[in-house]
């Protein structure tokens, strides 16, 4: 009966175990640069024709980051606001007069 109550106990032990495993997966897999610290800028647009949330960021040909979320702005403007991840080791590239 011990012997039972043993294996059954590891059984439930790895199935748990692996549950988290995969969740884990999940939720970290979505996660672009985990380890990699960035910054967060906005930028405004009248038009952005197909632009989505995980789109790459490029500066002079180089991936420097990714589109965080893309939305209308507050005010009145009718213009749309994209946030993007930029890594912050390059934010020193990026000026405040630049355009897209």
């Amino acid at each position: 009966m011990l012997k039972q109550l043993e294996g059954a106990r590891l059984g439930i032990f790895i199935f748990l175990g692996t549950i988290l495993l995969i969740l884990a997966i999940f939720l970290l897999g979505s996660k672009e640069k985990l380890f990699t610290n960035t910054i967060e800028i906005k930028a405004y647009f009248d038009q952005i024709e197909g632009l989505k949330s995980g789109a790459p960021v490029r500066l002079s040909g180089y991936d420097i980051g990714s589109v965080s979320s893309v939305s209308f702005a507050n005010d009145a403007s009718a213009k749309v606001e994209v946030k993007m991840r930029i890594v912050n080791d390059l934010k020193h590239l990026i000026r405040i007069d630049s355009e897209a």
